[in-house]
């Protein structure tokens, strides 16, 4: 029998999942044809890349020069950094421990709550070294983030410390893809407390990140100084009517052999 497709040594089933990086590395650019030169994109690669493989994807990814990469656990993060990637990663959502780990492989932490400030704090002091941090403000998400009237003590333990740096402050849209309007409070929410933020600062200008893929397609406003793709950088439309704002192309597909044909007599039942 001659295959349809190639199958890697060692691997004895017939269905595989095959992952086309030139799709990506199109969904990529079709975004970066669309943004100001000066807004920076955010790689979304959690979850071992949504299932298309972290490292490799990230790889193609940085050779095409993305800025930046989120994951969801320091210990994603380390994948990437054992496997030779260079660029700046953000842990979007840390736990109770790694922050030692983080530092040392110069992960940014995403600071959701008046608990992460503390932790994260005490231990930059504890090792006496450099901690990159990124605020998360809860504009209407209902999940991590600072609601309107925590973030202010915790920026004031945080900016107290000579060893944290803040790098960004972001936020997260629940439906950018289908309520304008309730898309539209959220970037005004932000945007009003951004502004407090770097007040705070003395005018310090961290990075403001809010839109992912809808957003930046649906809400041009909320791009700021960088974006994060996740679903449409593997070519996933969070709804089919953003296919009239941009051409993506699926990046991964399920190739497979017929294993068994078999012809029974009419009315014999079936498993």
């Amino acid at each position: 029998m001659n295959p349809l497709h190639p199958v890697p040594e060692g691997i004895h089933r017939a269905t595989l999942a095959v992952v086309d990086l030139d799709a990506i590395t199109h969904n990529l650019r079709a975004f970066r044809d669309l943004l100001p030169p000066s807004v920076a994109i955010c790689a979304i690669v959690k979850a071992d890349a949504y299932g298309h493989g972290a490292v490799p994807v990230s790889r193609e990814l940085e050779a095409q020069k993305v800025e930046a990469f989120g994951v969801a656990t320091v210990e994603e993060g380390l994948e990437l950094r054992r496997a030779g990637i260079q660029r700046p990663i953000m842990v979007l959502g840390y736990g109770f421990s790694g922050i030692e780990a983080a530092q040392a492989h110069q992960l940014a932490l995403v600071i959701y709550s008046p608990g992460t400030a503390t932790r994260v704090s005490r231990a930059a002091r504890r090792m006496k070294k450099p901690l990159s941090i990124h605020l998360k403000l809860d504009t209407g998400m209902g999940r991590l983030g600072f609601l309107p009237d925590q973030w202010r003590s915790a920026l004031e333990e945080l900016r107290g410390n000579p060893w944290i740096h803040l790098e960004g402050i972001a936020t997260h849209f629940s439906s950018a893809e289908s309520d304008p309007d309730f898309t539209r409070t959220q970037i005004d929410r932000f945007e009003e407390v951004a502004g407090q933020i770097r007040q705070a600062c003395d005018g310090e200008g961290p990075r403001l990140h809010a839109a992912n893929s809808a957003g930046t397609l649906c809400h041009p406003e909320s791009v700021h100084s960088m974006v994060r793709l996740g679903l449409m950088l593997y070519g996933a439309y969070p709804e089919p009517g953003l296919k009239t704002k941009v051409t993506v192309k699926p990046a991964m597909t399920f190739k497979t052999h017929v294993l068994f044909v078999k012809s029974l007599p009419a009315g014999s039942p079936i498993s």
